[in-house]
């Protein structure tokens, strides 16, 4: 037999195409834990779910992505075609359909990762300088007149601004101090206005920022110079740049920051009707506090001129409470009487019981005793109520100011009905009412004669 008549023996290994598939795919999945991956979004999908679909592509090739809702609600931008990015994931290859896709946990524009790197080293410096410390931070003024708006003159930011402030509070003044927030300059340019913002000395508060963007865009508000020109401002500062999601150095140095322009724009003013609205309730409580006081004033007033006006009132009560003293002692007497003549019945009648002559002769004795006691009793409580209603009189007429009067006095009245202390408190040709014992009259102050204080 010729030797080329003698074929090989092969072993043909054939593989299913799922076999294939899963040897393809723990080949890319093993392979690649995890990478990352540069390129341009092309057909992207946000869809109802939250997911997003879409293409990363180059001059040369392309590949298909997926980032699940949990991990695209985290991103801080929001992706669009034809931005170009970098993706951290995975790869997956999708068995039923035979293809392979990257499966992204997260991205960032084209050169965030380097700028994020010098973002987090230069606030890390200035945290350790302690200048971030709230101990360096001032207080807003509570009602600022003036206030400067570091921003540029063309975005929405300023606009939202000017709007909030003006609905919260129309009467603010503002000061546009126009200038770039991003790109090559700006930040130079935000520190100069800065600066002449807070060497203007109508200016109680400045606010700095703008509206929302990538890293890239936000990157002048991350300048270390500007941070410490913020630091060094003697006016307080608001920093309002970004969304509320965006966060620079500027706002870790600021006085306060905003999550946005408008927020600033509310920290800054407060609402113009509700102080109104505070005033006008503490007014209502003063004057129902001076109300109440002067009630209470008028009322003293009234007793003390009552008093001084009508001393013949002040007797007529006293003379009312002796009648009503007077009238309680005759009555405590009518009834102790009334008493001993209870008693005397009770004694009759048991005297009227004994027969013998000598026991009612004994007890005629008794009973003539009882009633001389009764008698002295009588005399002795009257003659102790009437000595009683001396003293009281004689004190009464001691008191009045009418017996003092009597005695040659008199009472110096100003046009108020107030009594006359000290002649200090008069002035030459001032009116004054005397009252004398019997009458009154009108005089002129003609000389003042001042006495002089023991030292």
């Amino acid at each position: 037999m010729d030797i080329f008549d003698k074929k090989p023996k092969f072993e043909r290994k054939v593989f299913s195409v799922s076999e294939l598939t899963s040897e393809i795919k723990g080949l890319l999945e093993g392979g690649f834990p995890i990478l990352w991956v540069e390129g341009e979004i092309s057909n992207f999908t946000g869809a109802h779910s939250g997911h997003f679909y879409y293409t990363l592509k180059d001059s040369g090739a392309q590949i298909s992505c997926v980032m699940f809702r949990n991990q695209a609600r985290l991103l801080p931008f929001a992706p669009r075609e034809g931005m170009q990015v970098q993706c951290r994931g995975r790869l997956n290859v999708y068995e039923p359909r035979g293809a392979y896709q990257l499966v992204a946990e997260w991205m960032e524009e084209r050169g965030e990762g380097r700028l994020r790197e010098l973002y987090e080293k230069l606030k890390a410096k200035l945290e350790d300088e302690g200048i971030f410390n709230d101990s360096h931070k001032k207080n807003l003024p509570p009602l600022p007149r003036c206030i400067a708006l570091v921003t540029s003159p063309h975005g929405a930011a300023v606009q939202d601004m000017i709007r909030v402030i003006h609905r919260r509070n129309p009467h603010i003044k503002l000061i546009v101090y126009p200038t770039l927030v991003q790109g090559d300059g700006a930040a130079a340019q935000i520190i100069n206005a800065l600066e002449t913002a807070d060497a203007r000395e109508e200016v109680d508060l400045i606010i700095v920022g703008r509206g929302g963007g990538s890293i890239e865009d936000l990157w002048a508000f991350n300048d270390e110079a500007l941070a410490r020109a913020i630091y060094n401002c003697d006016k307080p500062v608001i920093s309002a740049v970004g969304h509320e999601v965006d966060f620079t150095i500027a706002d870790f140095v600021a006085d306060k920051r905003a999550a946005t322009p408008s927020v600033a724009g509310e920290l800054a003013v407060p609402e113009y009707a509700a102080l109104c609205r505070e005033l006008s309730d503490k007014m209502s409580a003063l004057r129902q506090a001076m109300r109440h006081n002067l009630t209470e004033k008028r009322l003293q007033l009234k007793n003390v001129s009552y008093a001084l006006r009508s001393p013949e009132t002040a007797l007529a009560d006293k003379r009312l409470q002796i009648d009503s003293l007077w009238y309680r002692l005759l009555a405590a007497e009518k009834l102790q009487l009334e008493q001993s003549h209870r008693a005397l019945h009770r004694a009759s009648s048991s005297l009227a019981l004994l027969n013998p002559a000598a026991f009612s002769m004994l007890t005629r004795g008794r009973l003539a005793e009882l009633s001389r006691r009764i008698e002295m009793a009588q005399q002795r409580i009257l003659s102790q109520s009437k000595e009683g209603l001396v003293a009281l009189a004689s004190r009464l007429d001691a008191l009045s100011p009418l017996a003092v009067m009597e005695r040659g006095y008199s009472l110096a009245l100003d046009e108020q009905y107030r009594v006359v202390r000290d002649a200090a408190t008069l002035s030459i040709g001032q009116k004054l009412l005397v009252r004398m014992h019997r009458g009154e009259a009108v005089t002129r102050v003609e000389s003042v004669t001042h006495e002089r204080e023991e030292s």
